[in-house]
């Protein structure tokens, strides 16, 4: 599970929708530099905790290895849908239907 917004609650959030020895991945950089997070459900779940730090220096390099094929990303996006179709690519992203691993919603 990747967090990766400037909500507060956001660790929360990830914590409440990753699996039972799930890791979660904090990349965004809450408001007020304060994650809320109850410890108890992802105690529970056994969780592992990682933080992303983002760099900028680091983009051109990742960007050089995805187009130098060193990085396949195309079979990371599994499931296109049309924007009318939001709630149910939504829905089947969380119900992890299908073999979907990444939903792209295509306006």
């Amino acid at each position: 599970m990747i967090e990766a917004t400037d909500s507060s609650h956001g660790f929360e959030h990830a914590a409440r929708c990753a699996r039972i020895g799930g890791r979660v991945v904090l990349v965004g950089i809450p408001e007020n530099n304060q994650y809320v997070l109850s410890g108890a459900e992802s105690r529970r779940k056994g969780l592992s905790i990682k933080f992303s730090r983002r760099m900028p220096e680091v983009y051109p390099r990742a960007i050089a290895l995805a187009q130098g094929g060193q990085v396949k990303l195309a079979p990371l996006a599994t499931h296109r849908f049309s924007l009318d179709q939001t709630p149910a690519a939504f829905e089947q992203q969380v119900a992890r239907r299908d073999g979907i691993i990444k939903a792209i919603i295509c306006p």
